[in-house]
């Protein structure tokens, strides 16, 4: 995720009001079982939530465009889907806009993308 703020100490308060708001009105239940982590499902969590969350602050627009790259190939790293098939992705509104073509990010473009190293 993406979010501005002028001051980096909102960002706590910003994450946890989004993560709470959701959750109040989301159905667990509407998520297959292959959206769930190996780790909770070891450890019996239902949360979509990952439990912790880092926070960089971008410095410039290659910084940038390297996290939203990142940000589409998460479903190719945790589920095999690529970017336009992942239906919960802002991917395909990228490729509307003319950031991305269509098929980015194929199985063999996840080693370049794997690389960036932003977790």
């Amino acid at each position: 995720m993406l979010l501005r703020t002028d001051n980096i100490k909102e960002y706590p308060d910003i994450i946890k009001n989004i993560k709470r708001n959701f959750s109040v009105n989301f159905d667990i239940s509407q998520i297959p079982d292959y959206y769930e982590s190996d780790s909770r499902k070891i450890k019996g969590e239902k949360s979509i939530w990952q439990r912790r969350y880092f926070e960089h602050t971008i410095i410039n627009e290659e910084d940038l465009n390297k996290h939203i790259d990142y940000i589409h190939y998460n479903s190719m790293k945790h589920y095999q889907i690529v970017p336009k098939d992942w239906k919960f992705s802002s991917f395909n509104k990228f490729v509307q806009s003319g950031f991305y073509e269509q098929d980015w990010c194929n199985f063999e473009d996840k080693y370049k993308i794997n690389n960036l190293n932003l977790e």
